[in-house]
């Protein structure tokens, strides 16, 4: 769902007008990127709380961060070799979410 959120993003901003000013573009990247993060945040907040509710035992939030932030490096991997094949001029838009994910904390 995260990898979606940030794809969902990343294509609407590959799709704005080419006519469009600098100054317009970049506040409506801006607002995309905010609107990403903001849904990626919430989702997790939200996962990361249901799981724990779930559970008999007491959930290691920093770990689970860890595992989650494990398995969006994982996906986007993947993705960039299914771009590379299929979509080479995507490529960026997973590169940029594994690289994303070193620099979370």
């Amino acid at each position: 769902m995260l990898r979606s959120i940030q794809y969902a993003s990343a294509v609407a901003q590959r799709e704005l007008p080419v006519g469009m000013s600098a100054e317009h573009r970049s506040s409506e990247v801006n607002r995309l990127n905010k609107w990403s993060a903001d849904a990626c945040r919430v989702f997790t907040e939200n996962y990361l709380k249901r799981l724990g509710d779930g559970s008999s035992e007491p959930i290691d939030r920093a770990a689970a961060t860890r595992i989650v932030q494990f398995f969006l490096i994982e996906k986007g991997l993947y993705e960039i070799l299914y771009e590379l094949s299929n979509r080479p001029d995507w490529a960026s838009i997973p590169l940029q979410g594994v690289i994303s994910q070193f620099g979370a904390s």
